[in-house]
């Protein structure tokens, strides 16, 4: 998608970029999170064609503008349109070193495994488990990331200035997961929702100094709250039994 092309030339160094094109339209996402989408305009052209495939270069575009400035690693070729969620799953899997698993700190009533945690005791359905990260975003962008497990049980997760106890108001940007759907909810308050199945990977990202919320990659809610910093990962689980699985954290360098 030659319309695309801006968007990719503006990028620095160091990014993950995938250029997706199927029947309706093409869509960029760098490091997981869509970033561009351009639909198909006019009629349809062939299905198939015996032209070369370019790769950062599109003849004739943008007055001889037409070739990438810039250097690429690691080019892969799919025999099919890659969906939102396969697209942040590369990505995961070939993250940069700056992102970390979380590790647990002050948990209460819950045990971990590596980066996930789980409510093991305390009373069903009371606000009285969760830990936090001991990792830090102590300025500029950030995110924290984590996949939901079972579809029932209610628990949230998120970003907060700090661990006063394991209250779900006290986390400032949350979501809260439960019966299927994914509500943001900063210090408590209802902002957004979506649907979840299990599976899903919700991220919450400070983004230029302001808060974003994804699922899959996409991206569903933008705050208007300013964050303040320091910011760290935060929980709160109240059915026994629910999880927050595989969480991690960035930090921007």
């Amino acid at each position: 998608m030659c319309l695309l092309f801006p968007a990719l030339q503006a990028l620095a160094e160091g990014y993950e970029v995938y250029a997706v094109v199927d029947a309706s339209g093409g869509r960029l996402y760098v490091d997981g999170i869509l970033t561009a989408s351009q639909p198909w305009t006019g009629p349809a052209g062939a299905p198939s064609t015996t032209q070369e495939l370019q790769v950062g270069h599109y003849p004739g575009a943008f007055g001889g503008a037409e070739y990438f400035q810039g250097a690429g690693d690691e080019v892969h070729i799919y025999n099919r349109a890659l969906s939102a969620e396969e697209v942040l799953k590369l990505y995961n899997a070939a993250k940069p070193s700056t992102v970390e698993n979380v590790v647990w700190i002050n948990v209460v009533n819950a045990t971990t495994t590596d980066n996930s945690l789980k409510k093991t005791s305390g009373c069903d359905g009371c606000q009285d488990a969760g830990a936090a990260s001991q990792q830090q975003i102590t300025s500029g962008d950030g995110y924290m990331e984590f996949a939901a497990s079972e579809t029932t049980a209610l628990r949230y997760a998120g970003l907060s200035n700090g661990n006063t106890g394991t209250s779900a108001a006290e986390i400032k940007f949350a979501v809260r997961l439960q019966s299927g759907f994914a509500e943001v909810r900063e210090s408590g308050l209802y902002k957004a929702d979506t649907s979840f199945v299990t599976g899903d990977v919700f991220r919450i990202a400070v983004e230029s100094g302001v808060v974003k919320y994804y699922k899959n990659g996409t991206l569903f809610y933008t705050s208007t709250v300013a964050p303040v910093y320091p910011l760290l990962v935060d929980s709160s689980i109240l059915s026994l039994n629910g999880t927050v699985t595989n969480a991690v954290i960035f930090r921007s360098p």
